[in-house]
């Protein structure tokens, strides 16, 4: 295929990303493999990328080649002067300063002038990043931030119940390239922003309206040097940005990943609210990707006709076997904390297989806001010797392959990665068989179990009875490798993603 450049638009990134972002970096490498350009762009402002990015590419999570483009970086290095001067050790010594009194707690400063406290300074690894200003009563009414390098990044002014009103963004050389105005209670208004070459203004009604200029750019940019790139979102916040990039810039794509539908997530369901406006726009894109058969089948069903829509699942690399010795009593859960992986469900599971197996152990991989439940329902449960919340891992693939089996209870996927990830390594699965993707995935007593949905005491029976078959386990992972290499590997997606391609534009194959 002839070299295209791809952005995959994404809304933030951090170094322990879940499911989503392993998606986006999975496609980054395909694409960079085959010789291709790509960029992922973020929205978010968020000072720290070039070490969260230094941080993946450490971890073998990204090439180095990978590009990233952030708004606010973008429009900041579009508007700075060369030569500019850091600016925080202004900030270290201030008026009144001499006549100050201070309190040190953990990485903050509190400058009190008069008995009344002035401003709060706050370090990390002994590099000014924020000052806060304060007025009587404790109120602070302006934040400043700096960047790694010395430099004010951004303001932030506040009013007299603590909410933003107004936050400007500012170049290395101090020159305010971009202000944000908020409403009552800090909800998010106008965006402006101030080109320093042209001299002009230019207003957008919100950040998504700054998010589509700014892709709008892009396009724009990249389109006037070659074939048109192609954008592909991640995420339903992204969709509608996409799609209303200028179809005469850009190819535009969405991936749908996970289940678009509300509960009971089946075909005649109504569409989730997430997810609505980019379906309410899917004619306005050159594809919707959905990640299984099924799962078009069903967006066919309610929208008969449309002829946009693609099944190309995310691909993963073959990783490497690590000899590891399986512990035949272990079972292992990836999955990000959170309600719709129904955690709770797979503890009660638990609690059924430890009564006949006690020495049986449930490693969970992942954070999210559910943590906390989860520990007071282990101690409810009694489990605390049984099941562990590991938090996040660096190496799954080895965590996997010191696991005998894994287990799936999610209400709903659009394709399980961590399921994908789990049979790679070789751990078979015991799985609720929720839409989409179990069936996709397991061949049933064959790489695992799909036991239909709530029946908590057939998956305990389930995963006993593999726990105590290591030699039908040894069996299971062999296939669950070979079959996902089959399916879900580099060169097999890739040509998927040619296929679609060359039905939009004239490329070389």
């Amino acid at each position: 295929m002839d070299k295209l450049h791809f952005f995959l638009v994404t809304h933030n990134i951090l170094s322990d990303s879940g499911g989503l972002t392993i998606a986006a970096f999975n496609q980054s490498k395909l694409f960079l493999d085959n010789g291709h350009k790509v960029t992922v762009t973020t929205f978010d402002y968020q000072p720290n990328y070039q070490s969260i990015f230094q941080e993946l590419t450490d971890m073998g999570r990204i090439y180095p080649s990978l590009e990233h483009l952030n708004k606010f970086e973008y429009y900041r290095n579009q508007n700075t002067l060369p030569d500019s001067k850091p600016t925080a050790a202004l900030y270290e010594e201030e008026a009144n300063e001499d006549v100050a009194f201070f309190y040190d707690s953990d990485n903050n400063r509190y400058c009190f002038v008069d008995g009344t406290l002035k401003k709060v300074k706050t370090y990390s690894d002994a590099r000014l990043t924020a000052v806060r200003y304060f007025e009587f009563g404790n109120q602070p009414y302006l934040e400043v931030n700096f960047n790694k390098q010395g430099f004010v990044d951004r303001k932030v002014w506040f009013n007299q119940d603590g909410h933003p009103i107004q936050e400007s963004f500012y170049t290395n050389d101090d020159f305010c390239y971009s202000t944000r105005h908020f409403k009552k209670k800090g909800v998010s208004g106008e965006f402006y922003l101030f080109n320093r070459k042209d001299e002009k203004v230019y207003a957008f009604k919100g950040a998504k309206a700054f998010d589509r200029h700014w892709l709008n750019e892009l396009a724009a940019n990249n389109a006037a040097n070659q074939t048109k790139p192609i954008f592909i979102a991640h995420g339903q916040n992204c969709g509608t940005k996409v799609a209303a990039i200028n179809p005469d810039h850009a190819l535009r794509f969405f991936t749908v990943h996970s289940n678009h539908l509300e509960a009971p997530y089946t075909s005649g369901s109504h569409v989730q609210s997430k997810y609505k406006p980019v379906f309410e726009n899917r004619q306005s894109l050159d594809g919707l990707v959905v990640l299984t058969e099924k799962q078009k089948r069903d967006i066919l069903a309610d929208f008969p006709g449309e002829d946009n829509i693609y099944v190309i699942p995310n691909p993963l690399s073959v990783p490497e076997l690590y000899n590891e010795a399986r512990n035949p009593l272990k079972v292992i859960m990836v999955t990000r904390l959170e309600k719709e992986k129904r955690l709770d469900e797979a503890l009660h599971v638990f609690s059924l297989v430890v009564k006949q197996l006690p020495e049986a152990t449930l490693s969970i991989f992942g954070k999210g806001i559910e943590e906390e439940n989860l520990r007071n329902l282990i101690k409810q449960l009694k489990l605390e010797n049984n099941v562990f919340l590991e938090g996040y891992s660096s190496n799954i693939p080895k965590e996997f392959q010191k696991a005998s089996i894994s287990m799936l209870t999610s209400d709903f996927e659009g394709l399980p990665l961590a399921g994908i990830e789990s049979l790679m390594n070789g751990t078979p699965i015991v799985s609720y068989n929720f839409n989409y993707g179990a069936s996709d995935i397991i061949k049933n007593g064959i790489t695992g179990y799909i036991i239909e949905d709530n029946d908590k005491q057939k998956m305990a029976e389930k995963i006993i009875y593999l726990l105590e078959s290591p030699g039908v386990v040894a069996e299971m992972s062999k296939i669950s490798r070979e079959n996902m290499i089959e399916k879900y590997t580099g060169d097999v997606v890739y040509s998927k993603w040619t296929n679609v391609l060359k039905s939009h534009v004239t490329i070389q194959v």
